[in-house]
């Protein structure tokens, strides 16, 4: 084979090795795969490459997903287990609770525990600005914000670092999706629909309870 012949064919598989590098990024999302898989001897580096190569635009279904009934139910139960129990500071106790536990799944972490963890932080947020505002001080003003976790600052840097996980970054689109699980959650939590009474299931033989 001539020098010509064998430069053509170091072209062609340099051209196809980088088309092929740039599919695995963009349509694999690399980026994440690295790093939840691959072992980071070199931290600094691996911060690096998902800081800077591009990641996968999530699809429509990613982003607006229909609300999950099951993570309605278990945040909803949460909440109030955790209100009656111990008010808003067990909630916010309960909320640092269910991040460190994602963070500590490892390459186990799933995105609906995630999602559970984000919604639960919304609805306390919420529910802690609703409560300060209905019952203002005797000079009319709003109670101050008791928990240094709840204030703007603190609440916008987990919305973007759960956007990131979630959504490639997209905060706006996270917020429509957690607004529309909130909205599920607390239609579950009228009192028509609590004091609704549940559907039996049929026993095994297949005869109604």
């Amino acid at each position: 084979m001539d020098s010509r012949s064998s430069a053509s064919l170091m072209l062609v598989g340099a051209i196809f090795l980088v088309v092929f590098g740039a599919g695995l990024i963009s349509g694999a999302n690399l980026p994440d795969r690295l790093a939840r898989e691959v072992p980071k001897p070199v931290p600094g580096l691996w911060k690096c490459l998902d800081d800077h190569l591009p990641r996968r635009k999530p699809t429509f279904a990613e982003l607006h997903p229909e609300p999950s009934h099951d993570v309605v139910q278990i945040v909803m139960t949460d909440f109030l287990a955790t209100y009656e129990r111990e008010g808003m500071i067990g909630l916010v106790a309960r909320t640092r609770e269910c991040y460190a536990d994602w963070l500590g799944m490892g390459h186990l972490r799933t995105r609906a525990a995630l999602m559970r963890c984000a919604l639960l932080d919304r609805v306390i947020v919420r529910f802690d600005y609703a409560f300060r505002h209905k019952f203002p001080l005797p000079g009319g003003g709003p109670v101050p914000q008791l928990y240094r976790y709840l204030e703007q600052d603190q609440v916008l840097a987990r919305r973007r670092a759960t956007a990131k996980e979630l959504f490639g970054g997209d905060i706006q689109a996270q917020d429509a999706v957690l607004e529309t699980y909130m909205m599920a959650m607390f239609r579950e939590m009228t009192p028509e629909k609590r004091a609704a009474p549940k559907a039996s299931r049929p026993k095994p033989g297949g005869t109604p309870a």
